[in-house]
């Protein structure tokens, strides 16, 4: 509703290009920071092989955290949408379900509201379907909507990707929502730059961290 106060958080690397945010970082960054209302973060995680128990079909997943579809205003059309208690923060697990765009929920099952409670594989993992997106929502794309929607902790056991995200190496989407009141850009990322020494040292991969 309010897409002028979303501000996006990344990092430049060695070679001053924009990046994105390990998961271990991004989670430090929001136990840490005091200029933001809140937070949130996604992946666009790719193309899948989706198995609807009718037909298979090729659907772009992408994985967020538990607060994204309420800090960017979405209702769900049918059921319910991903929330905070869906999203294990502690550890590299997550509830196993799924959130159907209104197009993919109308073209694999007709717009059939039975659809919920049914299950469906992203590549040959069970995922139980909650709800149904909005019509017309795009996340933060301006013009692809993602077929299927599921916890983020959720997608390495999907990609197979499980010890990077443990270990810190794979970089994810963090994007802050809504300063503070009163916090201008330039009060806010000078906080960041302060807090990004810690943050780099305690999300580090083991094997990168100094000695203390």
């Amino acid at each position: 509703p309010n897409p002028h106060e979303l501000v996006q958080l990344s990092v430049y690397n060695h070679l001053n290009r924009i990046g994105d945010l390990t998961w271990r970082q991004y989670r430090e960054f929001v136990a840490r920071q005091q200029v933001f209302t809140s937070t949130f973060a996604s992946i666009q995680q790719g193309v899948f092989t989706i198995d609807t128990e009718r037909t298979t079909v090729r659907a772009s997943m992408t994985g967020v955290s538990g607060t994204y579809f309420s800090e960017l205003g979405a209702r769900a059309a049918l059921g319910r949408l991903i929330e905070p208690s869906d999203v294990n923060e502690a550890a590299i697990t997550g509830e196993a379900i799924v959130v159907l765009s209104w197009d993919f929920w109308q073209r694999e099952y007709g717009g059939d509201p039975a659809a919920i409670g049914r299950t469906l594989k992203a590549d040959t993992v069970p995922l139980t379907i909650v709800g149904v997106a909005p019509q017309g929502f795009l996340g933060l794309s301006i013009a692809i909507e993602p077929d299927v929607t599921v916890p983020i902790t959720l997608v390495p056991k999907i990609s197979d990707s499980e010890a990077q995200m443990i270990d810190g190496t794979s970089s994810w989407v963090a994007t802050p929502r809504g300063l503070k009141p009163g916090v201008t850009l330039e009060q806010a990322r000078a906080q960041l730059l302060g807090l990004w020494p810690g943050v780099l040292q305690d999300a580090a991969p083991a094997q990168f961290r100094t000695a203390q």
